[in-house]
């Protein structure tokens, strides 16, 4: 679940920045123009910073843009501008969406597995005193049962990753030993 957060924050990343892009060169353009006729860029004024204003200033873009179209496209906008600037509006605030969604799923997730965990621990508890009760008079079995349930701690591992050791290696091998091989018996020659 969460590289599919990871993915879905991605997406709404580059469909903030294609957004954003199109919108600075949306003002960029307004400010050149108001070069010819001042005033002009009176409607597109930066910053963009955050999704929220972001947002609203494309919004506004396309609602005060349309009657200045043709200013916009003396400037080398595309005709279309407009149309373009409104599916990337709509891009961002459906990646806002989905990203919004994936993270209250990865949340309910996370709750669910916690849940889960805690119904597995306790049930791990009661398996265990039934075991105890059930073997207390046989300490052979019962020890068999201590040394099963034994979970070794991870800690040496995490200490030696981050000494930079890597995990602990098992100890090596011992190689059985190579039996000399037979010299072949010189065979005495006959002459």
């Amino acid at each position: 679940m969460e590289n599919r957060l990871l993915e879905l924050g991605r997406v709404r990343q580059e469909a903030r920045l294609a957004l954003r892009k199109d919108v600075e060169l949306l003002y960029h353009t307004a400010h050149a123009a108001a070069a010819e006729k001042p005033g002009f860029d009176d409607r597109f004024q930066l910053p963009l910073h955050g999704d929220a204003k972001l947002l609203n200033a494309a919004r506004s873009a396309i609602q005060d843009a349309p009657p200045m179209a043709e200013t916009f496209i003396n400037h080398a906008m595309p005709r279309d501008f407009l149309e373009i600037l409104n599916t990337k509006v709509r891009n961002l605030e459906r990646a806002r969406e989905e990203y919004a969604n994936g993270k209250t799923a990865c949340s309910l997730g996370q709750k669910a597995l916690e849940e889960s965990l805690n119904k597995a621990l306790a049930a791990a508890r009661g398996f265990d005193a039934i075991m105890r009760n059930t073997f207390r008079d046989d300490p052979i079995t019962l020890e068999a049962w201590a040394a099963a349930c034994r979970v070794p701690r991870s800690t040496r591992l995490k200490k030696d990753k981050a000494a930079g050791n890597g995990p602990a290696r098992a100890p090596a091998q011992p190689q059985p030993q190579s039996q000399p091989q037979a010299q072949p018996h010189a065979q005495p020659s006959s002459a």
